[in-house]
C-alpha cells in the first residue's frame, strides 16, 4: 500500500479500553455525577493509522480534456504535412527525372557536335583537295594511265597519316577498275616474253594473246572517239557542289545543336535551383515533424499519468478503508496485541516508502498533502 505520511500526519485514532500501551486520561464530563467521577480511572489503548481521503483531482477533467484537444490538433498538423510532404515529394521526383533526361540529352549533344566537327574537317579537307586537283594540268589525257598522278597526289598530298592510310585503302579497292580501262599493252607484252623465253609458248598461247591485242586496240579507238565527243568526262562542278551542299548541313546541325545544348543547360541550372528549396522543405518537414511527434507523446503520457494517479490513489483509499474496518473489529473484540501489530506495520511501510531513495521528493510531498487534507 503505497503510504506517504509519517506518524505527525493525520491520523484515525482507534481507542481500546483496557491495556497498558500509550495510556492518557479520559475527558471528564463535568455532568456526570458524583459516583461516576469517583470510578477508577480505565485505560486507553490509542493506535495511528494514516487517513485516506477518496482522491479527488478538480482539474483532472480539464487537463485530460486540454491532453486530448492537443493530441487532436497535433493529428490534424501532422496529416496536413503529411499530405504536403506527398505533393513535394512527387515534385521531387518529377523534377530528379527532368534532370536526369535533360542529362542524358546534354551528353548526347556533346557526342553529336564532336561527330559533325569531325564530319566538316572531313569535308573541307576532301573539298580542299579537290580544288587543288582541278587546278593541275592532266597531260596525257586518254594515254594508258592518266589516274596514276591523280592518285599519286591524293595519297601523298596530305600531312596526316592517318588519312593517307585511309586514300591508299580507297585506291587499292578501286585499282582492279581502273586496270579495265587501261589501254597499255606493254604488259600483255611482256608477259608473252617471259612465257617465250622459258619455253612455255605454245599456238594457243599466242592465238589467245593476239585476241587480246586486238581487244585493246578496240578499247582503245572507242575511248578515243568518246573522248573526241565528250572531253570533259570528269565533271568536278558536281561534286564540289555536292560536297559543299553537305558542308552547309553539317554547319546547319551543329548551329542547332549549340543552341540546343545552350537551351538544355540552362533548363538543367534552373531545376537544380528549384532543388535548394525542396531539400530545406524536406529538412523542415523532418524537425517540424519530430517537435510535433515529441508534443504528442508528452501529451498522451499526461492523460495517463492522471489516469494513473487517480487509480493508485483511489486503491490507497480502497486499502485504507478495508485496513480501518479490520482495526475496528479487532477493537470490537479487544485484541491490542493484533492491532498493536497491525498499527506497527503500517507505520513501517509508510516510513520505508516515504525514505525510499528512489522516491522523488515533488511526488512524496503531492502525496503527502493529498494526506494531509
Amino acid at each position: 500500500m503505497a503510504m506517504a505520511s509519517s506518524e505527525a500526519s493525520s491520523t484515525q485514532k482507534v481507542p481500546i479500553l483496557g491495556g497498558k500501551e500509550h495510556e492518557n486520561s479520559t475527558v471528564i464530563d463535568p455532568t456526570l455525577n458524583y459516583e461516576a467521577t469517583n470510578k477508577p480511572q480505565k485505560k486507553v489503548h490509542q493506535f495511528y493509522f494514516v487517513k485516506f481521503w477518496p482522491y479527488k483531482d478538480l482539474d483532472e477533467e480539464s487537463k485530460i480534456s486540454k491532453s486530448q484537444q492537443l493530441v487532436e490538433e497535433v493529428d490534424q498538423k501532422l496529416n496536413r504535412m503529411d499530405q504536403d510532404y506527398k505533393h513535394l515529394k512527387l515534385k521531387w521526383r518529377d523534377t530528379h527525372s527532368q534532370l536526369y533526361r535533360l542529362s542524358n540529352r546534354k551528353l548526347s549533344i556533346f557526342y553529336g557536335l564532336n561527330l559533325q566537327k569531325d564530319l566538316l574537317h572531313h569535308l573541307l579537307l576532301v573539298l580542299d583537295k579537290l580544288n587543288l586537283a582541278c587546278k593541275i594540268p592532266l597531260k596525257h589525257k586518254g594515254g594508258p594511265n592518266h589516274t596514276q598522278g591523280f592518285q599519286r597526289w591524293i595519297s601523298h598530298g596530305s600531312n596526316n597519316l592517318v588519312i593517307e592510310r585511309k586514300l591508299i585503302k580507297e585506291m587499292g579497292r578501286r585499282q582492279p577498275r581502273l586496270n579495265d580501262l587501261d589501254l597499255s599493252t606493254t604488259s600483255l607484252l611482256q608477259n608473252f616474253i617471259g612465257c617465250f623465253n622459258w619455253g612455255n609458248i605454245d599456238k594457243s598461247g599466242y592465238t589467245h594473246m593476239l585476241e587480246e591485242l586486238k581487244q585493246i586496240e578496240e578499247k582503245k579507238e572507242k575511248a578515243l572517239a568518246d573522248f573526241a565527243q565528250n572531253p570533259n568526262i570528269f565533271n568536278s562542278l558536281t561534286l564540289r557542289n555536292a560536297i559543299e551542299e553537305q558542308i552547309k548541313i553539317v554547319k546547319k546541325i551543329s548551329l542547332e545543336l549549340r543552341i540546343e545544348q545552350r537551351e538544355v543547360k540552362s533548363t538543367i541550372e534552373g531545376l537544380e535551383k528549384e532543388l535548394i528549396p525542396m531539400k530545406e522543405e524536406v529538412s523542415g518537414y523532418y524537425d517540424q515533424r519530430r517537435e510535433m511527434l515529441k508534443q504528442k507523446e508528452a501529451a498522451q503520457y499526461c492523460i495517463l499519468k492522471l489516469r494513473q494517479t487517480f487509480v493508485e490513489m483511489n486503491s490507497m483509499y480502497d486499502e485504507y478503508v478495508s485496513l480501518l474496518n479490520n482495526a475496528k473489529e479487532l477493537a470490537r473484540n479487544k485484541d491490542v496485541a493484533a492491532l498493536r501489530k497491525l498499527s506497527h506495520q503500517q507505520v513501517e511501510e509508510f516510513m520505508l516508502e516515504w525514505n525510499h531513495p528512489y522516491v522523488k521528493l515533488s511526488e512524496s510531498i503531492t502525496t503527502l498533502a493529498f494526506c494531509l487534507r
